[in-house]
């Protein structure tokens, strides 16, 4: 079964926001971590403990929390991972700002970049 664009696209910003933690957050520029949670889902029609519990899957990749440590990661994770992994910060910060602009030719490119099953 094939995942929706705005869900692959929430994905990417999860991953980045397990990886890397308060830089992350604070560079998005958002409030805190729940209005932070609250605009990502808001922009991409997904709810908000969504993106929080994605993000949580990724953690414990990265030990800042503890996360979802009792099951390993979907093949959709280990695509995103795959795909994004090896990005540093401001690489992967640029493309999280792209999908956040709702710009569509933005969000076209990533969707087929990353063809995903669940």
């Amino acid at each position: 079964m094939k995942m929706n664009n705005n869900n692959i696209l929430g994905l990417y910003i999860a991953f980045y926001l397990a990886k890397f933690n308060k830089e992350a957050y604070l560079n998005l520029g958002f409030k805190n971590q729940t209005e932070t949670h609250k605009a990502i889902g808001a922009i991409l029609s997904i709810k908000p403990s969504t993106i929080q519990n994605w993000r949580d899957e990724f953690d414990p990749l990265f030990g800042h929390r503890a996360g979802w440590y009792q099951r390993g990661l979907s093949v959709s994770r280990i695509r995103v991972v795959e795909a994004i992994g090896n990005l540093d910060e401001p690489s992967l910060r640029s493309i999280v700002q792209e999908i956040l602009s709702s710009n569509n030719s933005i969000n076209r490119r990533y969707r087929t970049t990353y063809i995903c099953h669940t």
